[in-house]
């Protein structure tokens, strides 16, 4: 995907260059129906929507991908098994509060990503409007836009765009304590690192004797 107009008019010129002369028939069609229609393109859900929310034309993808990953498992089934988890699955959702987020949530994995960063990782800017993040394999800004206030703050890093957060970000905002995590329908403190309870110093373990 595209993240912005300039690397979206370099990638269809690639295209352009690789596809127009060796299979003339096909960029033809796909130029006319999906690159030089600007009213078809202007309404897609990609370019559409905000970051953290679902990129698909439709939302009940994401129950495309429940129903396969936890009641089907990608299998193909009988009818009437079928017809007895789709039975399942609307006891299940009739009965569950779960209410769809309306707001970017943390997951785990990016907290823990976060937590390895350090302030050698950011360069912040003399105006205090935007922070660099060099990694070992990759770059990338982040805008904080007003510095009295992170509300409105983001990356433009491929993760952001997609999830609507960042371990960039999530780093920075931690490091630098930074009224960030207030906009997430969670806290990034719901997975705090706690030390593993071992077990009881007099404890010899099975069989042995007390």
């Amino acid at each position: 995907m595209s993240k912005s107009k300039s690397v979206y008019e370099a990638n269809l010129s690639l295209f352009k260059d690789k596809y127009s002369q060796k299979h003339k028939e096909m960029y033809d069609h796909i130029y006319d129906n999906w690159i030089n229609k600007d009213d078809h393109t202007c309404n897609w859900q990609s370019f559409c929507n905000k970051p953290g929310f679902a990129n698909t034309n439709s939302p009940l993808e994401s129950f495309n991908k429940t129903i396969k990953h936890q009641y089907t498992l990608k299998n193909i089934l009988l009818l009437g098994i079928v017809i007895g988890k789709l039975e399942t699955i609307i006891l299940y959702y009739s009965n569950n509060k779960k209410i769809f987020e309306t707001a970017p949530r943390f997951v785990k994995k990016t907290h823990q990503l976060a937590l390895a960063l350090t302030k050698k990782n950011f360069k912040v800017y003399s105006d205090q409007k935007a922070v660099i993040y060099k990694g070992v394999n990759h770059t990338c800004k982040i805008n904080l836009n007003n510095k009295a206030c992170y509300k409105n703050c983001s990356c433009n890093c491929k993760y952001f765009m997609k999830d609507g957060v960042c371990m960039h970000l999530v780093g920075y905002c931690w490091l630098y304590n930074r009224p960030f995590f207030s906009n997430y329908s969670n806290s990034p403190t719901e997975f705090a690192i706690q030390t593993k309870r071992g077990r009881h110093k007099k404890f010899k373990g099975f069989g042995q004797i007390q």
